[in-house]
């Protein structure tokens, strides 16, 4: 029987790529479902009928619920009284051009967003917190990181107010498991994409921005950068089934990278879309646009030691699938 099978599970920010994707994956193993949803950003129809939806909450106030009739008006409660588990998949995130523009938004959003949603599932009493960290934690290097390669090294900075962020707070995650019963699961993924991604080109990250430019007929098509950069794209499907394994089997505040282990540079993604969609014409490279380090890996040893697992959906199939969402829906589009 399925871990995952009757138990309560709190999906934090549901209507995003990884949060669409846990319920994916979620409700099929037999998980009661719960997840969060703006009126601008919505659940996949879908699974939406068979699931709790909790609309236009702000999670800056996870002391607070709508009433089961949602009419504007509230409740006093702990918003995960009752859950067995959360998914912390609730977050502002945004490209190379909203880091360099404006990093101290994102900083102390997702600073106090996170420490007061901690703070409410262990009073609560949640059994397990899984929080969806990210590889900008490690340092700038060439070859991947490993877990323990944060211990005493700087973050990079072109994205250093985030990058500690996120290790404050998995530290943060660390001290609430040493002194309470709730149990945290930190995941450090690279470079995801999916059905479901922010398509905004002003906010959203690499691979979505070339599926919309692609989707939409772009010519010539504009490359920020000299396409050389090199990422382990990796799929969110891949992504949600090392986060249900690690939260299963990898409770102990201690991070572990998942990540797509072959390695692509941004020119296989737009040559990959290009086959894809039968193109074959311009590309323009934009030299003067905002970009982030050259090369960003992470080493994935221990997920293959611990679960044996290995992300494996290949670029090709991932973007397929992604690009025929974003034509089918274009829910994000601006």
């Amino acid at each position: 029987m399925s871990f995952y099978n009757g138990k309560k599970i709190f999906v934090a920010g549901g209507a995003g790529m990884i949060g669409n994707a846990l319920i994916r994956a979620l409700v099929p193993l037999g998980a009661k479902v719960t997840a969060t949803e703006f009126l601008s950003r919505r659940i996949d129809p879908a699974w939406r009928d068979q699931i709790e939806v909790i609309t236009a909450i702000d999670l800056n106030q996870p002391t607070w619920k709508p009433n089961s009739h949602w009419t504007g008006a509230l409740k006093r409660c702990n918003l995960y009284a009752g859950y067995d588990v959360v998914f912390w998949a609730a977050a502002k995130v945004g490209g190379a051009k909203a880091i360099r523009e404006n990093p101290m938004d994102l900083v102390h959003y997702n600073l106090e967003l996170a420490a007061r949603n901690i703070q409410a599932a262990v009073a609560a009493g949640v059994e397990r917190f899984c929080y969806v960290s990210s590889s900008y934690v490690y340092p700038e290097t060439h070859i991947a990181s490993l877990e323990r390669d944060t211990d005493d090294r700087d973050v990079p900075l072109q994205h250093y107010g985030l990058g500690w962020i996120k290790r404050f707070i998995e530290k943060l995650c660390r001290a609430h498991q040493l002194t309470s019963e709730t149990k945290f699961v930190l995941v450090r993924p690279a470079s995801i994409y999916g059905p479901y991604d922010n398509f905004d080109l002003e906010t959203c990250h690499v691979v979505p921005a070339l599926i919309r430019k692609v989707a939409e007929g772009q010519s010539p098509l504009e490359v920020w950068g000299d396409g050389s950069e090199e990422r382990q794209f990796t799929f969110v499907d891949d992504l949600v089934r090392g986060l249900l394994l690690a939260t299963e089997h990898y409770a102990i505040a201690e991070p572990i990278n998942i990540a797509m282990p072959k390695i692509a540079t941004v020119n296989d993604v737009w040559e990959t879309l290009f086959e894809i969609v039968g193109r074959c014409d311009a590309v323009r490279y934009i030299g003067d646009k905002p970009k982030v380090i050259n090369q960003r890996l992470i080493n994935v040893a221990r997920c293959k030691d611990v679960f044996g697992y290995v992300c494996s959906t290949s670029l090709k199939d991932g973007l397929r699938e992604t690009l025929n969402c974003y034509k089918s829906q274009r829910l994000y589009a601006k």
